[in-house]
């Protein structure tokens, strides 16, 4: 009996030594069945609506240059419940900017279709992203990603997260603001705003600081950006629908380290740093190698100990086992600007470890001893 138990522990410890640095596989999730495929079936009622009919029509005069762009399209989320007007009027924005520039459409939907894995993701969640800004009717901004294609650019413009929000507040206000400034019937007015244009080198806060004051001077009327903020916020509300959205290391990374932030909670459940977008270096790597399970990849998670930082004593990431034995390091969060390999356990260890502070620069500050001196108060008044 002691011999039979001293296996099993040994059993145990061994394993337990290998999931530190390699966790298992956990179910991964199933594509989408496009709306076009033969194996698509839905209720008769979804079936007779006419805006159901003419989605499938669009997409079935897509097919024949672009199958696999109408296929994808298909197996968006939108397109899997019942479709409404303005999803057809974005598709159709969408098939104008691809008639207009074909070859460029193409370019961007091949480096598209390369996120993630076709075989395992739920759908293309950069073509829902492009989806998105038409959409919002962002066609502009959509046209111009079109032709000049980065992710990161699209995920900036349609991905509204906890850390872009204040960008994104900054470009709803200054589109506002030239709103405003066009529909602006005083002649005055327009003119004190063109001065303040030319000396300031912008006038946002300006031009609606004045809208505020003399509404009727102007046709057009502000609207906050908190409506369209709620909008973007329904969209990353529900659990199943983030993870099944987040499906690539690229998305993964950028989501992360766009919505999440450093804290004490040393949560284990996915759902409750889902819930709290909070945790240590540990909660956030187990994170990270759900989603990437999810996806369809191998992952690691792998724990340091960190010697000589006053920042932090142990760390830990988490990413991807390569095939040919290497790793590929996703989530080394709060400090991982970017995702970095392929790297061997060494070099892993070593990154993982390093670059936990960003020290003062060593220059010299006059602080004057023995002196007071009294600072005007900008904002005076009770507080």
């Amino acid at each position: 009996m002691g011999k039979e138990f001293v296996k099993i522990f040994i059993f145990f410890y061994c394993c337990s030594t290998l999931v530190n640095l390699v966790t298992g596989c956990s179910t991964a999730t199933k594509p989408n069945i496009s709306i076009i495929d033969r194996e698509y079936s839905t209720n008769k009622k979804i079936k007779s609506d006419a805006n159901f009919i003419r989605l499938k029509e669009l997409l079935f005069l897509l097919t024949p240059d672009n199958a696999t762009l109408a296929y994808e399209l298909g197996k968006l989320p939108e397109f899997q419940d019942k479709i409404t007007n303005q999803e057809i009027r974005a598709l159709e924005e969408l098939i104008g900017i691809l008639d207009g520039y074909p070859q460029k459409f193409n370019y961007t939907f091949n480096q598209m279709n390369q996120i993630g894995l076709p075989h395992v993701r739920r759908f293309n969640s950069p073509l829902q992203a492009l989806f998105w800004l038409f959409l919002d009717e962002y066609i502009d901004e959509a046209k111009a990603i079109v032709l000049d294609y980065t992710l990161k650019d699209l995920l900036h413009a349609a991905w509204i997260l906890k850390h872009t929000q204040h960008l994104n507040r900054w470009k709803w206000r200054t589109e506002e603001a030239k709103k405003l400034f066009n529909s602006c019937v005083d002649d005055d007015l327009r003119s004190n705003i063109i001065e303040f244009y030319k000396k300031n080198n912008g006038a946002t806060d300006y031009i609606i600081s004045l809208a505020e004051q003399y509404p009727y001077s102007f046709t057009y009327t502000f609207e906050s950006f908190n409506n369209e903020l709620s909008k973007h916020k329904n969209r990353w509300d529900d659990f199943e629908d983030v993870v099944d959205r987040i499906n690539s290391p690229e998305l993964i990374h950028y989501y992360i380290m766009s919505e999440y932030f450093y804290g004490i909670e040393n949560y284990r459940d996915p759902k409750l740093i889902f819930k709290y977008k909070s945790g240590t270096a540990y909660s956030i790597a187990r994170f990270g190698a759900f989603l990437l399970k999810k996806g369809g990849y191998k992952t690691f998670i792998k724990r340091v100990r960190v010697h000589g930082s006053l920042c932090a004593r142990k760390h830990a990431g988490s990413g991807i086992v390569l095939e040919n034995g290497g790793f590929l390091l996703v989530i080394d969060f709060p400090k991982g600007k970017s995702i970095v390999g392929p790297l061997d356990e060494a070099t892993l260890d070593k990154t993982l470890s390093q670059g936990h502070c960003i020290y003062p620069s060593e220059r010299f500050y006059n602080i004057p001893e023995n002196e007071e001196e009294i600072i005007e108060d900008p904002f005076p008044g009770k507080i």
